[in-house]
């Protein structure tokens, strides 16, 4: 077997090649890039740009704070759940369960983060709610506008189309890649 990561470096990719909705995996990315630039002759550059998207807003009657709970600073965090940014953390439904996520000690900043997983395209906070949140997101639609499939209604949030300012990656030049 080929070995693609030196000795010397084994412990450091074993602690990045975590699964997690948090980092991607630095040392992966770093040998990925390094191998487009040498076989591939890949430049690229980004730049700021928009992109169509999604503003997550608060609705006309507000959060439902029954559904929207302050998180509670004690609360015991299932093994199972993800981290994910910002100190965030989720559980994924299971087979025998109502089809939702369960989003624990998550602020909005850190629930928007991961939203484009659900959602077709970028999207930005502009609900106004600070502090981290205990709340379970429900999947009752299983087809139509990714925007419609989850009840955030049901949390006192909806979405509004919009062009959300994005970082895109602009290639610069590619070649066809080069013998091993």
């Amino acid at each position: 077997m080929t070995r693609i990561v030196a000795s010397s470096d084994v412990q450091q990719w074993q602690k990045e090649n975590v699964t997690s909705f948090v980092e991607p995996n630095k040392m992966l990315q770093a040998m990925l890039q390094t191998a487009l630039k040498e076989r591939c002759k890949l430049t690229v550059h980004l730049t700021d740009g928009e992109a169509q998207g999604y503003s997550l807003v608060v609705a006309k009657r507000g959060p439902n704070w029954e559904r929207l709970r302050k998180a509670a600073e004690n609360k015991t965090i299932p093994s199972i759940a993800q981290d994910i940014a910002d100190g965030g953390k989720m559980v994924t439904y299971m087979p025998n369960e109502e089809p939702g996520v369960t989003f624990l000690q998550t602020s909005m900043a850190s629930f928007v983060a991961i939203l484009p997983i659900f959602l077709s395209g970028p999207v930005e906070d502009k609900t106004g709610l600070a502090g981290r949140y205990d709340f379970k997101l429900m999947r009752p639609a299983p087809d139509g506008d990714p925007a419609d499939m989850w009840d955030f209604g049901a949390l006192g949030l909806k979405f509004v189309r919009t062009k959300v300012p994005t970082r895109i990656l602009v290639i610069d030049h590619i070649e066809r890649p080069s013998a091993n």
